[in-house]
């Protein structure tokens, strides 16, 4: 069964809807969802090399993965240039808000709920390797959602430009091997 290509008039919206979707995510991510088509040509690649048809969710994961990493090397550089001086004071900062709040006492309905929020919290003092790693897996899981949502953005634009360009949606692979049956 053979579908016949896109007519003109879908090609040419797709074309402005994929236009319009990268270039308005490309000002709001600032330039990061460019880099999802980079990443869906990346998994082009490697999927044909290996013999394998590419599927729908195979250019997602690209598309997600090139902008994860952009995402990740770009925030590597950013906090390798910022003085140790800088992450002192924050430190200092986060530690002095942390025993502010400790001194407040908790909120009337918190005491009438559970009484025993009433007793002062013991004062304890985290390791610096304990706040780094929470700082580090809190930055990386953040990049990681950030890159996930630009990546998706940047999928749907790039899967339009490639209907576009085209005149056919990418269907998934078959299941089965249709020479088989």
């Amino acid at each position: 069964m053979t579908e016949s290509r896109a007519s003109l008039p879908g090609r040419i919206a797709a074309f402005f809807a994929g236009g319009v979707i990268l270039l308005v995510a490309t000002a709001v991510s600032l330039g990061f969802v460019l880099l999802a088509p980079l990443g869906i040509w990346v998994m082009h690649r490697i999927r044909r090399a290996r013999g394998r048809p590419v599927s729908l969710f195979d250019r997602w994961i690209g598309a997600m993965t090139g902008t994860t990493v952009a995402m990740l090397l770009v925030t590597i550089a950013v906090l390798a240039k910022i003085p140790a001086d800088v992450w002192r004071e924050v430190r200092q900062s986060a530690d002095s808000a942390s025993a502010e709040a400790q001194k407040q006492p908790p909120p009337a309905w918190l005491r009438h709920v559970v009484p025993a929020a009433s007793q002062p919290a013991m004062q304890t003092r985290q390791p610096m390797a304990v706040s780094t790693i929470a700082i580090v897996w809190g930055i990386g899981f953040g990049i990681g959602i950030a890159g996930a949502i630009v990546g998706s953005v940047g999928w749907v634009g790039t899967t339009l430009l490639i209907f576009c360009v085209s005149g056919e949606w990418v269907r998934a692979p078959p299941l089965v091997d249709p020479g088989v049956v």
